[in-house]
């Protein structure tokens, strides 16, 4: 346990290959009364790794995947048919059920994608780099 500020202690756990940090109960905190929704924006390499553990993780729950290629959106509504699939981000962080983005789009795109996210008044997670 490492104990960082007199507020919060994280507990880090490495498993299969993935580094788990959490905030021993943070989300129930900051969402005690739902799980939150989480969006993810853009679907390729990393974004895909996202859907999958989202979708999975029960103290969340997946509510909007963003991609813009329709092929891939197709897929994504065959793979995730109770989640909603759309190809636009404004319409995407519209959405009352969204709480949170995962954002992992194109770097030279993350800027423009975080800015609009947060004057949604959405909580925000961008890969790397956050801008170029």
């Amino acid at each position: 346990m490492l104990n960082t500020d007199r507020r919060f202690s994280f507990k880090v756990e490495y498993k299969r290959g993935v580094i788990i940090m959490n905030t021993d109960g943070l989300i129930n905190q900051v969402w005690s009364n739902k799980k939150p929704g989480v969006a993810v924006i853009g679907c390729g390499y990393w974004g895909t790794n996202y859907v999958r553990i989202f979708d999975r993780m029960p103290e969340a729950q997946l509510v909007a995947i963003c991609d813009q290629r329709p092929e891939r959106q197709q897929e994504l509504k065959t793979e995730y048919p109770n989640v909603a699939v759309l190809g636009d981000l404004t319409e995407t962080i519209q959405m009352s059920e969204v709480d949170v983005v995962i954002i992992c789009t194109g770097a030279t795109t993350h800027y423009a994608v975080t800015k609009q996210c947060l004057e949604a008044g959405k909580h925000v997670l961008v890969e790397k780099p956050m801008a170029t």
